[in-house]
């Protein structure tokens, strides 16, 4: 039987037959049209694509019925665009759905908030309160990060006002660049990414302002070796979290002066601008931390909240942006945590290349998104023998036969580059035998 030529996706979703009850289908299409849109494709098996067909007379009472029943049960009115699909001779139906421009929609017979779904990764998902939230900013309200606070305007930090404002700030520049806000009874506010951004413990206003970072033994998670909470201003919260990051996974250690000095196991850049975007773009609303974890083989950042809605995993890296924080991304760009918009992901990966490492992964899940950078070394098989051989050395400090070996070399070639790079002075050899190690010179 012929496949599908995609597989399900934020965007895609299949169903193998036309069911009795469109309700499921309605509930996939309010989701869409609440999220980034997409499209249900009827006639397909979802566990490995393939095209079962529906039969003609099913598709057309289908095109007949379906436009009238979502319209009835809807709020704001959703407008399916179908269409019919020919693979083999059998009949696929596909219902697209437009994002929407008035969410949230609402499924009417299950009430708001009931009634109110999303779409999260592959799955269709009843809105939280901090989704809700999300699509009622999509459609023009205020956003979430430009809300007051209730927080005194003294816990501002003056030395990181005036790195933005200048040494003679007054309050009508804070206001007009939204620092401040006036409330309901007259008096003035930080917005919540001023917070964010100024205050000096912006945990007490805010109880997401915090990254936890865990080491653990091994590869599972169970057994930890230490742990540490960090916390403050986004500016100091990033320099905090990357430090600590980062003397958490130096390896290769070398005496530098009179300290041992290593060389962390993520380029710096690439893990700086993973630990920004999560610092700058989680979702604020849904409570916990940005969270690190360090493994023998990986290191995971976890940040609460999915994807913004106009945002795919395929989008990242391509400059593709939907800012959820549009305050807070606002003053990051002001002191210069994040550069041209979209290109955080592009520099990690090309970081993560140059430093023959495979790019961070990126998981979305039900209002969770993990990066994840591994620590194996990827190499080229299309570089030279001695090329190569360098590479590892100037990587992980030596190089053995072993090495290229593993890594398709044929034995005695490995052993005449080595030697071949010892006479030439770029290594050096250390021992005999099977245990012999070669530095760079």
């Amino acid at each position: 039987m012929a496949k599908y030529p995609e597989i399900e996706s934020k965007q895609l979703e299949f169903k193998e037959t036309v069911p009795e009850s469109y309700r499921q289908l309605i509930r996939e299409c309010v989701a869409f049209a609440n999220t980034t849109g997409g499209s249900l494709v009827i006639g397909v098996r979802d566990k490995d694509q393939e095209v079962i067909g529906v039969p003609l007379l099913a598709v057309e009472k289908f095109i007949e019925d379906f436009p009238n029943s979502i319209h009835q049960a809807v709020h704001p009115t959703i407008m399916p665009q179908i269409s019919t699909l020919n693979i083999e001779g059998r009949y696929l139906i596909k219902v697209a759905i437009p994002a929407g421009m008035s969410k949230p929609y609402v499924i009417q017979s299950e009430g708001n908030p009931g009634g109110i779904y999303i779409r999260s990764g592959t799955s269709t998902l009843k809105a939280k309160r901090e989704h809700i939230e999300e699509l009622k900013q999509m459609s023009g309200h205020i956003a979430y990060d430009a809300e007051s606070v209730n927080c005194p305007t003294s816990a501002l930090l003056p030395k990181l006002l005036t790195r933005i404002y200048g040494r003679h700030h007054t309050e009508k520049t804070l206001i007009a660049d939204r620092v401040l806000v006036q409330t309901t009874d007259g008096s003035l506010k930080p917005t919540r990414a001023a917070v964010l951004m100024f205050a000096a413990a912006p945990q007490d206003y805010v109880a997401e302002a915090i990254v936890l970072v865990s080491h653990f033994r091994g590869t599972l998670g169970r057994d930890i070796i230490r742990t540490t909470e960090l916390d403050g201003p986004i500016p100091e919260l990033l320099d905090k979290t990357l430090s600590l990051t980062a003397n958490w996974t130096e390896t290769n250690f070398r005496l530098s002066g009179a300290k041992l000095r290593g060389v962390p196991l993520v380029p710096q850049i690439a893990l700086r601008e993973i630990i920004a975007n999560a610092l700058i773009h989680r979702k604020y609303a849904v409570a916990g931390a940005v969270k690190i974890a360090i493994y023998e083989d990986r290191l995971e950042i976890f940040s609460p909240g999915d994807l913004p809605a106009g945002i795919r995993i395929d989008d990242l890296g391509h400059g593709v942006t939907d800012l959820r924080n549009p305050l807070i991304a606002k003053y990051a760009r002001k002191f210069k945590l994040m550069e041209k918009l979209g290109s955080g992901i592009s520099v990690a990966n090309q970081a993560c290349k140059e430093n023959s490492l495979r790019p961070p992964e990126f998981v979305e899940g039900a209002n969770f998104f993990k990066a994840t950078f591994h620590f194996e070394k990827s190499y080229s098989n299309t570089v030279s023998p001695d090329t190569l051989a360098l590479q590892i050395a100037k990587d992980s400090g030596l190089v053995t036969k072993n090495d290229l070996v593993v890594r398709g070399i044929a034995d005695r070639t490995a052993s005449k580059t080595l030697s071949d790079l010892v006479e030439r002075g770029d290594l050096q050899r250390i021992g005999r035998g099977p245990s012999t190690k070669y530095l760079l010179a």
